[in-house]
């Protein structure tokens, strides 16, 4: 039920930014071509995690903006709830309106709950776990998109997660609780994300 509750917000994201597109698209103010973006992950969403980026273009090749993720999903025998927040980076080697190959880098700051009844505020006495993250995505990938309309992104690449120190305790072993100086997990990650132009 969560997973389609996730779904379906991502598609009523995307219905609200076309529509915000097509009240501004009769009065086309930029003669740069410039725009902004809203996209989510589909994939991700199909997990639990309903993640989302608003990508700003600042020249013809660069765009910037901010990352929202939120997660409340089962995985093995306990309830996972995350929440991150962060900025992005990409840079379109044949522009920010032509399909074509870019790199990205993100990075965010996570705080995540582990329990079977997690909920926030993660220090909930009903945690087993609860921690602080910081990590940084450097992806490579293909998007098709033009000057408006729709984006779709598919891209993969190195997630490295850092595992902040001072974490409240947990009522289970586990990495977050027994991290005393910020510990680094690499792995090899993929995305794709679908989104609108305005």
């Amino acid at each position: 039920m969560k997973r389609i509750k996730l779904v379906g917000l991502s598609s009523a994201l995307l219905i609200i930014s076309m529509n915000v597109s097509a009240n501004i698209g009769a009065n086309e103010q930029n003669d740069s071509g410039l725009g902004i973006s809203v996209n989510v992950s589909p994939l991700l969403g199909i997990i639990g995690i309903f993640d989302a980026d608003v990508s700003i273009d600042v020249s013809d090749n660069i765009t910037f903006g901010p990352t929202f993720s939120y997660g409340n999903f089962e995985f093995m025998w306990d309830e996972i709830v995350i929440l991150a927040l962060g900025v992005r980076g990409e840079y379109a080697f044949n522009g920010v309106n032509q399909n074509g190959v870019y790199g990205s880098v993100e990075m965010n700051y996570r705080m995540v709950g582990v329990g079977d009844n997690s909920e926030f505020p993660l220090n909930d006495v009903t945690s087993k776990c609860s921690g602080r993250m910081i990590a940084a995505n450097t992806f490579a990938g293909y998007a098709w998109r033009k000057q408006k309309g729709l984006i779709v992104r598919l891209a993969a690449g190195l997630v490295q997660t850092g595992i902040l120190p001072d974490n409240p305790s947990c009522d289970v072993e586990s990495t977050i609780d027994t991290a005393t100086e910020t510990e680094f997990i690499n792995y090899f990650g993929f995305n794709m994300t679908v989104g609108w132009k305005m």
